[in-house]
């Protein structure tokens, strides 16, 4: 997978099915790969916030406003490898 920076911008992938489940899991189809995804509430959120293209600094901005645990280096670090796992996984592409 590429580096990317903050400057990337993301976006959803093509087609991509979800369903909301019980516990705040949300399972997600990529019809591209046939694969199934369970994915956590934040995961989703960023699924969420990538339906419009946006530089993955915004995304991290937005993730900080709603949760404010992520307002550090470390909360940062964590968003980023989230980044990195949906777009290993095909749920987000570079736009």
């Amino acid at each position: 997978m590429p580096n990317f920076t903050s400057d990337t911008v993301l976006t959803l992938a093509s087609n991509i099915v979800t369903r909301k489940e019980e516990n705040s899991k949300y399972v997600v189809y990529n019809p591209a790969t046939d694969e199934l995804h369970v994915l956590s509430r934040l995961a989703y959120t960023i699924l969420k916030l990538c339906e419009q293209p946006a530089r993955i600094d915004e995304i991290t901005e937005l993730v900080e406003e709603s949760i404010p645990a992520f307002k550090c280096d470390q909360g940062r670090v964590e968003v980023n490898k989230l980044l990195h796992k949906l777009l290993k996984r095909g749920l987000l592409q570079a736009a």
